[in-house]
């Protein structure tokens, strides 16, 4: 049995370090220069992300009050930097946050953090810069940009709600073109009953665009949501090809039926066929794919036959018929798909809470059940958590996100055939699929729209808002590593008209660069990140801000001994056990120990009961700042129960137990 001694400080804190706007400069007061004890301060998260010119905070504990004797140690490049407690730079210096103005100039880097009582871990600082392209205005509509991808020649395409036009950006001439699409005369193929029942040019979902290896555009058009009237609700595929002589660019698809209401498109470059999701509200669930050299496409003017002749069961061997896959629930809404490096089809079922599998050799089709959803929207009674875009993992694992849950989800690939993947078990959870909630994400309001990743394996994505709640609503990644959620600071920081609010996501392979649509501001957003090696840059009239040096600033300024550098305080000075992050958790936590010297480790997990749950580590490791992952299951790899537990670590001669709470 395990005999527990309760921790002496307890601090809850979120792996998450969002970036805030704080009010006023804190200076050094009668107060910050009688010290309290405090203990050798510690971060929550050893990644932050940060906007140049805006403030950026750092969350953790035993900062103590500013003074002389503490300070933020940054290294960028070869150079390292002081920033004095109660330098004007700082904002905020609380025990346990500490908010800092980024420079205009910066770029990242690293820091630490100084105190009388020890120096931090490490915390990597990553640097953007932020810009954003207004979209103009398309006459006769309320266009809204939503679906948003990126050509090997670095153009911005983007397809939106309410549209005529799509819309593309090339960032080297920063200018956003409007394009009009193909459309036959009146009476348009959609419909709407939103202002009364009747035919409209105006498609409402433009909710999926793509590239396919040539260089051609594809993107969606639909009817309404959960259209029920007089007039068929046509929708439509449609194929861009820049390279194309004039008049020769564009090819539509009519989509055979009525009322079909397509939502996401991509391409299989194993049959090199155009897959696409049939929501059907009205007509049933499916899953089509065609082979767009094949199938007649100019016909876009001729809606008196619904093209039925043109659909052909799966298996059948004639390329020039559109190849329909019904699923087995008719009204689970379809949504996004992915063609994996098996040739496999995955797709996300929107109101059907779950994802789904498809054969397309065979045409088996398997589901995978999410759990039941947490999100507080008004929707999610009757549409449940929203499984909405999809993506491959670098592995082969699938990636996706709960719209409404805020979750970021990843199915485990190697459990593919399992049939424990077919149902939730007893705890009501799907044991191949793990689930990870955005941090401090507002359940009501705030809702994860797309996800994308970029060069590095991060994996990006947009959080989507209510018009009227936009305070907090970001863009965020989590690491490659897939240990820590970062979400950005509000994008409610930065001027525009409406509601600060995120659609689809986008990553330049080459560049890097993050494109994501502003829903309601109409317009493209744009991060880049600033590398190393320079991360903060010192205005030469600030006497009391960053102090600049390529030799070792902090012996110059008295904070730390000759032999004290930045890489000697890579090893820490004592046996530390960190509070674990986030805490309480849903799905995982990160737990960070300090090792002086090398040791042999053993860190496990126990109940209540002191019953061993989980080893975590049991291996011998060098000195350094080490820190594991936790992901909530127990040594047969079971999702263990909501409630208190513990956490131990034997190093050496060194013992410590905290505590942690898991709330599923």
């Amino acid at each position: 049995m395990l005999t527990i001694t309760p921790a002496s400080r307890f601090f809850t804190f979120s792996v998450t370090v969002c970036l805030i706007l704080a009010a006023g400069h804190s200076g050094e007061t009668a107060e910050s220069s009688a010290r309290s004890s405090y203990g050798e301060p510690w971060v929550s998260s050893p990644i932050i992300g940060a906007f140049t010119g805006k403030p950026a905070e750092l969350k953790g504990g035993d900062f103590g009050a500013p003074g002389p004797e503490s300070a933020l140690l940054v290294r960028t490049g070869q150079t390292q930097f002081r920033l004095p407690s109660t330098s004007s730079w700082i904002r905020v210096w609380e025990d346990d946050r500490i908010v800092v103005d980024v420079p205009q100039t910066a770029q990242s880097g690293w820091l630490r953090v100084i105190t009388p009582d020890g120096v931090s871990g490490p915390v990597r600082v990553d640097v953007f810069e932020y810009d954003w392209f207004d979209i103009p205005p398309t006459q006769g509509t309320n266009a809204l940009p939503l679906a948003i991808t990126v050509d090997q020649l670095h153009r911005v395409w983007v397809n939106q709600e309410f549209h005529l036009e799509f819309q593309v950006l090339d960032p080297g001439v920063g200018e956003v073109r409007g394009l009009p699409i193909p459309k036959p005369p009146d009476p348009g193929p959609f419909a709407t009953t939103l202002f009364g029942d009747r035919r409209t040019q105006t498609s409402t979902l433009g909710e999926d665009i793509m590239v396919d290896p040539r260089g051609r555009i594809w993107f969606t058009q639909g009817g309404g949501h959960l259209y029920s009237g007089i007039h068929p609700n046509h929708s439509r595929i449609v194929c861009f090809d820049p390279a194309a002589p004039p008049g020769e660019r564009y090819r539509v698809y009519n989509v055979p039926g009525d009322w079909n209401e397509v939502i996401g498109v991509t391409w299989d470059p194993y049959r090199e066929r155009i897959w696409f999701t049939n929501a059907g509200m009205e007509t049933g669930a499916h899953i089509v794919s065609f082979d767009p050299e094949t199938i007649p496409y100019n016909n876009h003017f001729d809606f008196s036959r619904p093209l039925w002749h043109r659909v052909c069961q799966p298996g059948d061997p004639d390329d020039s018929c559109y190849h329909v896959y019904p699923l087995p629930e008719e009204r689970s809404y379809p949504a996004h798909l992915v063609v994996d490096d098996d040739g496999y089809v995955w797709y996300t079922l929107y109101w059907g809470n779950a994802i789904g599998w498809l054969d397309p050799e065979t045409g088996e089709i398997q589901t995978f059940p999410l759990p039941e959803p947490i999100g507080q929207g008004a929707p999610v009674p009757f549409v449940g958590c929203g499984p909405w875009q999809i993506v491959i993992a670098e592995n082969g694992d699938v990636i996706f996100n709960e719209f409404f849950d805020n979750t970021l989800d990843r199915f485990d690939i190697l459990r593919l055939g399992n049939p424990e993947c077919l149902e939730l078990d007893s705890t009501g959870r799907n044991p191949c699929i793990d689930e990870r909630v955005v941090p401090d994400a507002d359940q009501v309001n705030e809702r994860v729209h797309s996800i994308a990743f970029d060069p590095e394996r991060n994996l990006w994505f947009t959080q989507h808002g209510a018009q009227e709640h936009d305070e907090y609503v970001s863009v965020g990644f989590v690491t490659a590593d897939q240990r820590h959620i970062i979400r950005l600071p509000p994008m409610s920081m930065f001027p525009g008209d409406g509601a600060a609010s995120g659609a689809g996501i986008a990553v330049d392979a080459e560049t890097g660069d993050i494109w994501f649509s502003e829903f309601y501001r109409k317009r493209i957003g744009r991060l880049r990140k600033v590398p190393e090696p320079l991360a903060f840059s010192s205005p030469a009239s600030e006497t009391t801000g960053w102090t600049q040096s390529t030799g070792d600033p902090m012996v110059a300024a008295g904070i730390l001994s000759p032999d004290l550098t930045w890489n000697s305080i890579s090893i820490p000075r004592d046996f530390k056990l960190q509070q674990n992050s986030p805490n309480p958790f849903n799905a995982a936590t990160v737990i960070q120990y300090d090792l002086p010297q090398p040791s042999q480790v053993k860190i496990d997990v126990f109940n209540i009961l002191g019953e061993r749950v989980r080893a975590l580590v049991d291996e011998f490791q060098e000195a350094g700042y080490r820190n594991i992952l936790w992901d909530g299951r127990n040594g047969g790899g079971g999702e263990v129960a909501s409630g208190v537990y513990f956490y131990r670590i034997e190093a050496g001669d060194y013992s410590k137990v905290r505590k942690m709470t898991i709330l599923r």
